[in-house]
């Protein structure tokens, strides 16, 4: 089935950042409506990613032909295009230039995230008839979509929540990051987006609030009243507990991968 692809912007809670995204669409949309509208899934990328990364792309669109349904993806503020009012990465870029209505990093800035996924909803609701049928959230984009079904989910009717290679044990990155910080009083992360050098600089603050946030998702668990799917791939031996009453955690062992886009779609049908 081909799938169409077209870009949907949306503006940030904050009404100062663009938000970018990617709209995949089945080319005969006979999905199952709800109340005249049509389902789609929202795909969150992680920290320094941005909704092309690795198998988002393809998973958009086997999503969307398997399901025969739309798939939304889009970069969070700081990441992707949604750099400088969603002008996109250039070379004069200004890679913090986002911290305008407050820092935003892979350590922070969960709480604004939330309420801009609370935007895109509105958005894809209001403007496109589209009612979010799951999301599917990316290690620190997993976090995001728990704290935000937690929140939202009952009230928007959000459907199920996915959380892929999330990291429920933060110790590791708290005590890395501490270090670095003791010694030369902040963090700089790089990495390059889309061929532009980038840079988050972290503060223990944002580290405080990034271990704070790990442990309110996990705790938001119980609070989740929709299904719940965490898959985990590449990964030898994991402690994980859950207290949601509907939540089912899937290890998938050294052997899978992730890339297969086709079997990742099957696996969240069954």
């Amino acid at each position: 089935m081909f799938v169409e692809e077209r870009k949907i912007v949306c503006t940030s809670s904050c009404g100062k950042h663009a938000l970018v995204g990617i709209l995949s669409t089945p080319d005969i949309a006979t999905a199952s409506l709800k109340n005249g509208m049509q389902p789609v899934i929202i795909l969150l990328h992680g920290a320094m990613a941005h909704k092309n990364s690795f198998y988002h792309k393809d998973l958009s669109a086997s999503l969307a032909d398997k399901f025969n349904c739309h798939v939304y993806r889009y970069d969070q503020v700081g990441s992707g295009e949604s750099l400088d009012g969603g002008a996109g990465p250039s070379a004069a870029a200004d890679t913090e230039g986002y911290r305008e209505c407050g820092p935003r990093n892979m350590m922070n800035g969960f709480h604004r995230d939330v309420e801009d996924l609370r935007v895109v909803v509105h958005v894809l609701a209001q403007q496109h008839k589209l009612f979010v049928a799951g999301i599917i959230g990316h290690s620190r984009g997993g976090l995001l979509a728990h704290l935000f079904a937690a929140q939202y989910g009952t009230m928007l009717g959000i459907r199920s929540v996915v959380g892929v290679n999330m990291r429920w044990d933060l110790s590791f990155w708290h005590e890395l990051r501490k270090r670095d910080i003791a010694r030369n009083g902040t963090c700089v992360l790089r990495w390059s987006n889309r061929g532009v050098k980038m840079k988050h600089t972290v503060e223990q603050t944002h580290v405080e609030e990034f271990m704070a946030i790990g442990e309110g998702a996990l705790q938001a668990m119980a609070s989740i009243t929709m299904p719940v799917l965490n898959v985990y791939v590449r990964v030898l031996a994991l402690c994980h507990c859950f207290q949601g009453r509907r939540a089912l955690c899937l290890f998938v062992l050294e052997s899978a991968s992730l890339l297969d886009s086709a079997s990742l779609g099957n696996l969240l049908h069954k």
